[in-house]
């Protein structure tokens, strides 16, 4: 006689399931009150969800990971951007199959930002995570230099579909030319294509004649010298205008002629180049007649000397004021003046003096306009007892 052997079923019954959510629920409230904490929108720092994080395993990419779980009614989705710690992290995963109380999420840290115009005279700064194949130099978990092209990806939203609408960026160490775009899965994805850094030039413009005249001399030939990239260009395009003509007056090819005794600022400009100028007080003297007061006489000379002469939106750059005496040794004590001319956008450009006679200058706003045009940074001391400096410096992208 054979035997039938039956299958047995083990089955749950819908007392048991409620259980068993039950129990979940409790263990992961449980877990938020003990562990939880709250994280910021990006694009919202008034809204904020309450997470924790489990660690993911670590591996060679330059984006850290985060493995973070919340409740279901978070308004988290794949594409949100939050702030933890000073760092952002774009979430680009979303699953539940633990349960139907809580999500759990991979969020990858941003390693870039590429800057948009989201309105007039106003521009965010949109976090991404890089996909390159070729890392040149790396610090920590920040992508510093790129070789190659470079694929970035970031959540969709209105203001990271601005990203379409930018052709070129300054990042990762060199240029990047919009080439393409998908979007898939709530992320929008960006590929930039290296291009060949822009030729920028440093034009220096430097008076290099005497600053004391006599008002019987009658006339003098102003002098300069025009360098540019460190190189002296011979015959340069020059024009001449003084601050005073009841002083003196300048002719298109640099003669001075001396009307009356005081100082007088010549300024110099090379036209052949962005306005660059060069700014020079003149003293002239009336040694004939004793009963005329000399002006106070310029002693000494000044230079401004810094890095680069170049300026861009979110960057900025320290300069230093050097005073020489006449024996052209460097004088200690001299509090420096700066000032900015030559441009029309002067409110948009921060001046912040720091110490040891030394400026920082930074762009205050972005503005598309500004780039190719260039602004004069000058110095002087507050007695008039040297004479004054100036640089030019170009707006570059």
């Amino acid at each position: 006689m054979l035997e039938t052997y039956m299958p047995v079923f083990l089955t749950i019954g819908r007392r048991d399931r409620l259980n068993i959510h039950n129990m979940t629920k409790r263990q992961f409230d449980a877990v938020i009150r003990k562990e939880g904490m709250s994280v910021s929108d990006y694009y919202d720092s008034t809204k904020t969800y309450t997470v924790f994080f489990r660690r993911n395993n670590r591996s060679n990419s330059p984006q850290g990971k985060l493995r973070m779980y919340y409740a279901q009614d978070t308004d988290i989705n794949i594409g949100t951007v939050f702030v933890l710690k000073d760092a952002t992290y774009l979430v680009i995963s979303q699953d539940a199959l633990e349960s139907n109380i809580y999500f759990t999420s991979l969020a990858v840290k941003c390693d870039a930002a590429l800057s948009v115009c989201i309105s007039k005279n106003n521009y965010m700064n949109i976090p991404c995570a890089v996909i390159s194949d070729k890392y040149a130099v790396s610090h920590g978990n920040v992508l510093s230099i790129a070789t190659g092209n470079v694929t970035v990806y970031t959540g969709i939203n209105q203001y990271s579909l601005k990203l379409l609408d930018t052709y070129t960026y300054y990042n990762f160490g060199g240029y990047y030319k919009f080439g393409t775009s998908f979007q898939n899965n709530g992320l929008l994805y960006v590929y930039l294509t290296k291009e060949a850094m822009p030729n920028i030039d440093t034009y220096l413009l430097t008076y290099n004649g005497v600053t004391s005249l006599n008002l019987s001399d009658g006339t003098y030939q102003l002098s300069c010298t025009a360098t540019k990239n460190g190189t002296v260009v011979n015959n340069p395009t020059l024009s001449y205008t003084v601050s005073d003509t009841n002083v003196a007056t300048v002719s298109e090819t640099g003669l001075l002629t001396m009307i009356a005794a005081g100082n007088v600022t010549v300024t110099a400009t090379w036209t052949d180049t962005k306005s660059t100028t060069c700014s020079t007080v003149i003293t002239i003297a009336d040694s004939s007649d004793p009963d005329v007061p000399n002006p106070p006489v310029s002693t000494g000379t000044t230079t401004i000397t810094g890095t680069y002469y170049t300026l861009r939106y979110m960057y900025s750059r320290n300069y230093t004021a050097t005073f020489y005496g006449s024996s052209n040794n460097a004088v200690d004590g001299i509090t420096a003046v700066w000032s900015i001319t030559n441009c029309d956008f002067e409110s948009n450009i921060n001046k912040e003096i720091l110490e040891g006679n030394k400026v920082k200058i930074s762009l205050i706003d972005k503005n598309d306009i500004y780039i190719g045009q260039s602004f004069t940074l000058n110095a002087t001391d507050t007695n008039g007892n040297f004479t004054s400096a100036s640089v030019t410096i170009d707006i570059v992208e």
